[in-house]
């Protein structure tokens, strides 16, 4: 049940189809990042992981014994800072850090210029690579993706933030490496969050197209991209995204995971008396209870409150007004042929999406990691950004071949 709710931390192995240099194209490297706001996903042609979307500045680190194979250390040798990544990061939390970390910092859309976030995107961006030798035969190409309603106004700001020179070390357990690279503006690709789940539901592992999910691409489909800090809706007809008087890309917060923790924190604190921060329920997921404090003159002592529970209720609650609010919006869903869930969130209701919307014989309900079910939905847009950007590179190359 928890992990449900958990962010994973995993760094993996993968094959993944890739661009070959020539005499006239040098060799293009993918790194496709997902930067979400509970964790990022990244993709290379060997790697993907996916960890906590935090970072803790810190002077330096004294390891005792062997660090975790997860455990991340960031030294970005252009600011002279260290940083310690993810679940690490958040396994050292301690009480001066949740009091200066801000819901600024880490969960709204404006976060692209923060320390953590650029911390943090050069962490999967590092992983991504740190398996392969890059040299000035290699040119790295980054592909991500933004909110649907984001994209217009946050694109340009997001690709400023990535582009640039980069100097870091990247330490990953026992493992380490130094990088120095260039990533130049126009190597990185920005699209619709939903636009990558498409892409990775009807492309194989060796980017081809699968037969029988063609259909999908000429159908009206729906997908439904339920992340941590938004829920971000999607619809095709015919294959197009038709532009007319009813907006077909929308963008939520109301009903994403962050959602369901705000409602958990507020039901605590009112209760206890305390003062919970949303990021802070992370840190104590593993265990499934979160410790409250009740401190007198004459003792002092902690009680251990179970919110499991809460998180499944509030979870529940958020998808039926989700799903409401898509019959709503889209005539019930009578004019569409799929609809595809997807995120990590989508992945915690899939079933619950399946039984309230089991009586629409005409629509198929399918989950985004459909093409590649090893990886779990939380990677779908990630996948799918990886492979839109090597068929953009192969075209480039065709073309300019000619």
């Amino acid at each position: 049940m928890v992990s449900k709710f958990k962010t994973r931390t995993e760094i993996g192995s993968i094959s993944m189809p890739r661009v070959l240099g020539n005499n006239q194209h040098k060799r293009r490297f993918i790194v496709a990042l997902d930067g979400g706001y509970s964790s990022v996903k990244g993709l290379s042609e060997n790697t993907y992981c996916c960890f906590p979307s935090y970072a803790k500045r810190v002077d330096g680190v004294d390891i005792v014994g062997r660090l975790n194979p997860t455990d991340i250390i960031l030294t970005d040798h252009k600011t002279g800072k260290m940083w310690v990544v993810g679940a690490y990061a958040e396994n050292t939390m301690n009480h001066n850090d949740i009091q200066s970390t801000t819901d600024e910092s880490l969960y709204t859309r404006y976060r692209y210029k923060s320390d953590i976030y650029r911390a943090i995107m050069t962490t999967g961006l590092g992983i991504g690579l740190f398996r392969t030798d890059i040299d000035d035969n290699v040119t790295i190409c980054v592909q991500t993706g933004l909110p649907s309603g984001y994209i217009k106004k946050d694109a340009k700001d997001l690709r400023a933030v990535l582009a640039g020179d980069y100097d870091f070390t990247l330490r990953i357990g026992d493992e380490c490496k130094d990088f120095k690279f260039r990533l130049e503006s126009e190597n990185i690709g920005i699209m619709e969050q939903p636009r990558g789940t498409l892409a990775n539901i009807v492309y194989d592992k060796d980017g081809h197209i699968i037969p029988e999910k063609k259909d999908i691409l000429n159908s009206n489909t729906i997908i439904m991209d339920d992340g941590f800090g938004t829920e971000d809706i999607f619809a095709f007809l015919s294959g197009s995204n038709i532009k007319d008087d009813h907006p077909r890309q929308k963008t939520y917060t109301d009903t994403a995971m962050k959602a369901v923790f705000e409602a958990v924190v507020v039901r605590i604190n009112e209760k206890y008396d305390t003062a919970f921060k949303v990021f802070e329920l992370q840190k104590f997921l593993k265990r499934g209870t979160i410790p409250v404090l009740d401190r007198t003159q004459d003792a002092i002592a902690t009680t251990e409150v179970k919110f499991i529970e809460m998180l499944e209720e509030y979870n529940r609650k958020l998808c039926t007004k989700s799903i409401h609010r898509l019959l709503d919006d889209y005539d019930n869903l009578l004019d569409y042929n799929y609809l595809i869930i997807t995120g990590g969130t989508g992945e915690s209701r899939i079933e619950q999406v399946r039984d309230m919307l089991k009586g629409l014989t005409h629509l198929q309900v399918l989950l985004g990691n459909e093409a590649d079910p090893t990886l779990s939905t939380i990677y779908s847009n990630v996948r799918g950004y990886y492979m839109s950007m090597l068929l953009k590179v192969q075209k480039a190359n065709r073309l300019a071949g000619e």
